[in-house]
């Protein structure tokens, strides 16, 4: 009986047709989706390695990942601006 996991998708392409696939990279899984079928999918996070929806956005990055660099890089902004405004002070 197969271990039941959450697919890790990378985006790829076979090479002769140049049909766009989804293929999950954990060992000893040979799992694949065509790319019109992604969308709406639980994949794990390429980042924090939490599982997440695929939806529009995810869909067009090569290694799909939820918001948690968008979360980072916003939290990261909000720091510097606080900073440069404390010292415009």
């Amino acid at each position: 009986m197969k271990k039941q996991h959450t697919h890790k998708y990378i985006r790829s392409k076979f090479k002769q047709s140049g049909t766009r696939i989804y293929k999950c990279i954990l060992p000893g899984c040979h799992h694949y989706i065509l790319e019109e079928f992604i969308e709406g999918k639980i994949s794990v996070c390429w980042y924090c390695g939490e599982d997440f929806v695929i939806g529009k956005r995810a869909k067009r990055l090569k290694k799909p990942h939820c918001d948690c660099v968008r979360r980072a890089n916003r939290a990261r902004n909000d720091i510097v601006e606080d900073f440069v405004g404390s010292l415009l002070k």
